[in-house]
C-alpha cells in the first residue's frame, strides 16, 4: 500500500484539496469529543463508566479518516480517478491517512512513554522513532532508486533485488515492532519511502498484488468473519447502542466537515455530495484496523460485530449511490459544441494528438503536417502520451518536458523529440505553429476523462486518436483492446470533433522517416455520401486543400435518379432528408469555389444504386491516395444507400466504410482518417 502512495501528487492538488481532507476529519474528531463530555459529565448516561475514553479514541475516531487505498479503488471502479472531483478525493484522503500515521506514532510514543520511570525516558520511543525514519530515509530509499537505476527501462526490477526488498521490509517490520510502532506502520513507512511506480511499484505489485487478492485476503476476510456474533449484541445491547451512536455522530461530522469547507471554497453542491460519499467510503483498510481490535484484545466481541457490519453497509450503499449523482455527460456538456466546421479558418486551429506508444506518432505527424500551416492559418498542436498507472494510486496529468525527473521516460522522451523536431523544421520555412506536450498517467478506463477534460479546457476543435490495432506488415497486427475501450469513451463524451488514425501504411514503425518525403500524405481523398461527420470530413480536407504540397479528391456518391425516385420504398425524400441533402451541397458548392483556381484538387460525382456499388468503386479507386478521409456516423441518405451494411461491421466505431478500410481482408495498404463531428 505505502509504495503505491505518491507524496508527490500533494505538492500538485492544491490547497483546496488538503483543507477538506484536514477539515474533513478535525471536525468530526472535534464533534465526538465534544459529544463524550456532553453524553458522560453533563448527561451521565455512563453511570457505571463501563465506557472508557479510550474507547472512542481507537474504534470512532478512526472511523472518521478516509483511506487512500479504498479512495483509490473505490474511484477506479467508478472510472471516476481521472476526474476532478476524483483528484480531490485523493488528495484528502491522501492527507488523512498522513493524519492517520501521525497518530499511530504520537499514540505509541505516548503509551510507551507513560509507562516509563522519569521525563527523560519518556523521550526514548520518540527518539527511536525518529532513528528508525532516519534509516529508512539513509538506507532504504538509496538502496533501491540504485536498484531502479540498474534496470532497464521497459523491464521488471530483477529477482534478486525483489528478494532483497522483502527481506529489507521484514527487517524493518521487525524494527518496528521493537520500538512500539507495530509491523503495519514499519512497512508503510518503508513503502511511502520506495519510488513508486514502474519499475519497482509495478514490479512489487505483479509480483505480490495477485496471491495477496486470489489467496491471503480471502483468509483473512473468512478469518475475520469467524469473529461475527449477533448474538452478543442482545447481551451487550447498551454497550453496542453507545458504539453505533458515537459512530452515527462521527459520519455526521465528516459530512458536515466536508460540506463546510467545499462550500467555501466554492465547489459545485452536486460535486460536494460526490465528494461527501467518496470520502465517507470504508474498505479493507477498516477491516484492518477490526483485526487490529482483535489481535490485541481489547475490545468487546459486539463491537466487532457492529463495526463489520457497518463496513458492510457502507460498502454496499456507496457506489450505487456515486452512479446515481455522477453523471460523466453532464460534466462534459457544452452549449455550442467545436467542430472544424463552425470553426474561422483565420484564428489559430487548436488540436490535441493522442498517442498510447511511440509508434503511433509518425502517422499523427505526417496527417498534421498535411494541413495548411503559416501565419495566415496558425495551428496549436497538444500532445497527451497516454500511458497505464501501474504501481501507484494517483493519477497524473501534467506538462512534460524531455528529462521531466519526477514521471520521465525514454519513449515520454521520444514522443516529445519527434514532435519537437517537426516543430523546428516547419518554423524553418514558416511560422504559425506552437506545440505543448502533457503526460497522462491513469488506468485506461478513465484515460477519456483526461483527453476530454483537456480537450475542453484548452478549447480544442480536434481531437486524433490512435486506432487501437497497428499493421506491422502484411500479416502481423498488434492490437491493444484496452485503448479501444478508451477512445470509444472518447467518442461519446467529447464535446468536439474527434478522428480516428488508423495505420496501415507501416509508417509508425519506421522511427527515420519524419523528413522523409515519400511518407507524408500528399495524395488525399474524401469519400462523400452526407452527413454532419462527412461534411467535417470535408472540412479537414479543405483546411488540407490549401497546402500547396497536397493533392485532395473529393468522390461524391450521389443515388441514382431511378434510386431516388417517389415510387422507392427505400430511398423516399422527406422534408428532412432533402434539408440535408442541400446543407451536404452548399458545403461542396462552398469547396469547389475555394478551389476553383488550385490544380491540386479534384471532384468526382459518383451516381450509385447501393453500398456495394459504392464499395466496389472504393476498391478500384482508393490505391491512388495515400491517405482515406471518411465520416464515421451516417447521415440520413448515407444509412438509406448503406442500408444493411452497418449490421456486419466488426468495429463501430469505425463506421461502414472505417470498417471496411481498416479490415484485413481489404487489400490495400492506405492509411485511413475517420471523423465524427
Amino acid at each position: 500500500m505505502g509504495v503505491k502512495i505518491d507524496l508527490g501528487f500533494l505538492k500538485q492538488s492544491g490547497r483546496k484539496s488538503l483543507i477538506i481532507g484536514i477539515s474533513s476529519h478535525l471536525i468530526p474528531t472535534v464533534l465526538v469529543v465534544i459529544f463524550y463530555i456532553v453524553w458522560h459529565v453533563y448527561l451521565d448516561f455512563d453511570t457505571n463508566n463501563q465506557i472508557r475514553f479510550d474507547l472512542y479514541r481507537d474504534t470512532v475516531l478512526p472511523w472518521s479518516l478516509s483511506s487512500i487505498v479504498v479512495v483509490a479503488s473505490l474511484l477506479d471502479e467508478m472510472n471516476l480517478l481521472n476526474s476532478k472531483i476524483g483528484r480531490m478525493a485523493i488528495a484528502a484522503s491522501l492527507m488523512e491517512s498522513i493524519l492517520l500515521i501521525i497518530y499511530d506514532v504520537v499514540g505509541g510514543i505516548y503509551f510507551l512513554g507513560s509507562l516509563s520511570w522519569g521525563p527523560y525516558r519518556a523521550f526514548l520511543p520518540m527518539i527511536s522513532f525518529v532513528c528508525f525514519a532516519t534509516l529508512i530515509g539513509v538506507v532504504g530509499r538509496p538502496v533501491t532508486q540504485w536498484m531502479v537505476k540498474r534496470t532497464i527501462e521497459g523491464a521488471p526490477l530483477a529477482e534478486e533485488y525483489i528478494g532483497f526488498i522483502l527481506l529489507m521490509t521484514l527487517a524493518f517490520a521487525f524494527s518496528s515492532t521493537i520500538i512500539g510502532q507495530g509491523t503495519s506502520a514499519g512497512v508503510f513507512f518503508l513503502g511511502l519511502a520506495l519510488p513508486s511506480g514502474p519499475p519497482l511499484g509495478s514490479t512489487l505489485v505483479t509480483k505480490l498484488e495477485g496471491i495477496v487478492d486470489a489467496l491471503f485476503l480471502p483468509i483473512f476476510l473468512a478469518t475475520l468473519g469467524f469473529l461475527i456474533d449477533f448474538s452478543m449484541l442482545g447481551e451487550y445491547l447498551g454497550m453496542t447502542l453507545h458504539f453505533v451512536l458515537f459512530d452515527v455522530v462521527s459520519f455526521i461530522g465528516k459530512i458536515l466537515g466536508v460540506i463546510g469547507i467545499a462550500s467555501l471554497c466554492r465547489v459545485r453542491f452536486q460535486n460536494i455530495l460526490i465528494l461527501t460519499l467518496i470520502l465517507n467510503a470504508k474498505g479493507i483498510t477498516e477491516v484492518e484496523g477490526v483485526f487490529r481490535w482483535e489481535d490485541l484484545q481489547n475490545k468487546h466481541i459486539s463491537f466487532i460485530t457492529v463495526r463489520l457490519f457497518e463496513i458492510l453497509v457502507v460498502a454496499v450503499l456507496v457506489p450505487p449511490l456515486l452512479k446515481i449523482l455522477y453523471k460523466p455527460s453532464r460534466r462534459y456538456y457544452e452549449p455550442r459544441r467545436r467542430s472544424l466546421l463552425g470553426a474561422n479558418r483565420k484564428l489559430e486551429l487548436k488540436i490535441l494528438a493522442c498517442v498510447y506508444n511511440q509508434d503511433q506518432v509518425l502517422p499523427a505527424v505526417n496527417i498534421i503536417e498535411s494541413l495548411c500551416i503559416n501565419d495566415t492559418y496558425p495551428l496549436s498542436i497538444s500532445v497527451l502520451h497516454l500511458t497505464q498507472l501501474v504501481g501507484r494510486v494517483s493519477p497524473v496529468l501534467v506538462e512534460y518536458w524531455k528529462g521531466m525527473p519526477s514521471y520521465g521516460s525514454t519513449e515520454s522522451d521520444h514522443i516529445v523529440a519527434t514532435f519537437s523536431g517537426f516543430k523546428e523544421t516547419k518554423m524553418e520555412t514558416m511560422a504559425g505553429i506552437s506545440i505543448e506536450t502533457y503526460l497522462s498517467i491513469s488506468n485506461y478506463s478513465s484515460m477519456f476523462d483526461d483527453i476530454c477534460t483537456l480537450s475542453m479546457d484548452e478549447k480544442m476543435s480536434m481531437i486524433f486518436l490512435p486506432f487501437h490495432r497497428t499493421q506491422m506488415d502484411e500479416t502481423l497486427i498488434f492490437a491493444n483492446e484496452h485503448s479501444r475501450e478508451a477512445n470509444n469513451a472518447v467518442l461519446q463524451y467529447a464535446t468536439c470533433s474527434v478522428a480516428i488514425i488508423i495505420d496501415r501504411g507501416g509508417i509508425g514503425n519506421n522511427l527515420q522517416t519524419i523528413h522523409s518525403r515519400n511518407n507524408v500524405f500528399d495524395k488525399i481523398c474524401v469519400y462523400f455520401v452526407g452527413g454532419a461527420d462527412d461534411r467535417e470530413a470535408l472540412a479537414l480536407a479543405m483546411r488540407m486543400a490549401l497546402n500547396r504540397s497536397v493533392s485532395v479528391t473529393l468522390v461524391h456518391f450521389k443515388p441514382k435518379s431511378a434510386t431516388a425516385s417517389e415510387e422507392d420504398p427505400i430511398i423516399h425524400f422527406t422534408e428532412k432528408m432533402e434539408s440535408e441533402r442541400k446543407v451536404d451541397e452548399d458545403n461542396i458548392q462552398k469547396f469547389l469555389a475555394e478551389n476553383r483556381d488550385r490544380n491540386t484538387t479534384e471532384y468526382l460525382e459518383m451516381e450509385v444504386s447501393d453500398g456495394e456499388e459504392m464499395v466496389g468503386i472504393i476498391r478500384k479507386t482508393v490505391a491512388k491516395f495515400n491517405l482515406v478521409i471518411v465520416g464515421r456516423r451516417e447521415g440520413i441518405l448515407k444509412s438509406e444507400m448503406m442500408f444493411g451494411m452497418s449490421e456486419w461491421n466488426e468495429f463501430p466505431e469505425l463506421g461502414v466504410f472505417g470498417d471496411m478500410l481498416a479490415s484485413m481482408d481489404f487489400d490495400c495498404n492506405i492509411s485511413t482518417l475517420v471523423v465524427q463531428q
